[in-house]
């Protein structure tokens, strides 16, 4: 009995020192470090970050080990960086003059053939046919009214009788298009060869 008596009076001294001892320190918590960053210039399409010659800012160990490393990309310096912000300015400012030509062209066209539309004269040959007209006889006859238009540029379905008409798209610019009626007739002047 005396053992257990020991052993009880040690368990209550060693909780009760336990309890009086001071406590240890919540722990301190370590600020983030902040990652540098760093300007690259994709020589390569990199999936998920950019295309060929797209400025992006990637960890620098990202850049060093795996853009630079693989020749996916060149670290891009201050006169880089300004280079290309400025060539991409000019762009867009070439893209906006560009599409308010475009704008205006449109806005000349449409009132040109705003009454009854594109009228195109063709000759007809002695069983009555014609040859066909599509978008290369639009995009011609727009060019020759001042305005230069490829016929890629014109979509439309081609006309092969006389007297039929169609509807034409004509892309200005990659942002805007106009739409024109085009009507076949027989041309008043006939040539004849024999």
């Amino acid at each position: 009995m005396a053992l257990r008596t020991l052993i009880a009076l040690a368990c209550l001294m060693l909780t009760d020192a336990l309890r009086t001892a001071p406590r240890a320190r919540p722990p301190v918590m370590m600020a983030k470090k902040v990652a540098k960053l760093q300007n690259v210039l994709l020589e390569a399409d990199v999936e998920g970050l950019g295309k060929t010659g797209q400025i992006v800012q990637v960890k620098a160990a990202y850049a060093n080990n795996v853009l630079v490393a693989k020749r996916l990309g060149s670290v891009a310096s201050k006169e880089t960086v300004a280079q290309i912000a400025k060539s991409e300015a000019e762009a867009i400012a070439a893209f906006a003059e560009a599409k308010k030509k475009a704008i205006a062209a449109k806005a000349e066209l449409e009132q040109r053939y705003a009454k009854a539309g594109m009228v195109l004269e063709v000759q007809v040959a002695k069983d009555g046919s014609i040859a066909a007209v599509g978008s290369e006889a639009v995009a011609a006859e727009i060019s020759r009214s001042g305005t230069p238009v490829l016929a890629a540029n014109v979509k439309m379905d081609e006309i092969t009788e006389l007297g039929a008409s169609a509807i034409a798209t004509v892309a200005l610019h990659e942002e805007v298009e106009m739409q024109v009626k085009v009507e076949v007739i027989k041309s008043k002047i006939t040539i004849s060869y024999g």
